[in-house]
């Protein structure tokens, strides 16, 4: 799919462990930085640091793979989009952090992940 068909629209994810819902742009961007993707294509989950451990207490049950930060801009020229769309909004939560940071609770798998020829 092409990256035009998601510029615009949102997605409704959980604003925490009740039942109130908000929204997420239907692109998001992660920068692997020096973490490469998994054989199959994915971006593996990564355990979250001391000073943000307590960003799990989003979920009723932490994840036993990891995390996955995303941000609604690239910021690198890395970044890799993702569509959003393609994930469970179950496990997607916003961070509370003003640049608009999100964590996704698990791996990302390689079908939501946009390639970078469909971004331009």
């Amino acid at each position: 799919m092409k990256s035009e068909e998601f510029i615009g629209k949102m997605i409704e994810i959980p604003m925490g462990k009740g039942h109130a819902r908000t929204y997420a742009p239907s692109i998001l961007y992660h920068s692997l930085r020096s973490r490469t993707l998994t054989p199959n294509g994915s971006i593996k989950g990564y355990p979250l640091s001391t000073k943000e451990i307590e960003l799990a207490d989003m979920w009723r049950e932490p994840s036993p793979d990891g995390y996955v930060w995303l941000s609604p801009q690239p910021y690198s020229s890395d970044a890799l989009a993702i569509n959003a769309g393609a994930l469970n909004p179950e496990d997607l939560r916003y961070t509370g952090q003003s640049e608009g940071f999100l964590l996704h609770k698990g791996s990302i798998p390689a079908e939501a992940i946009l390639k970078k020829h469909e971004l331009s």
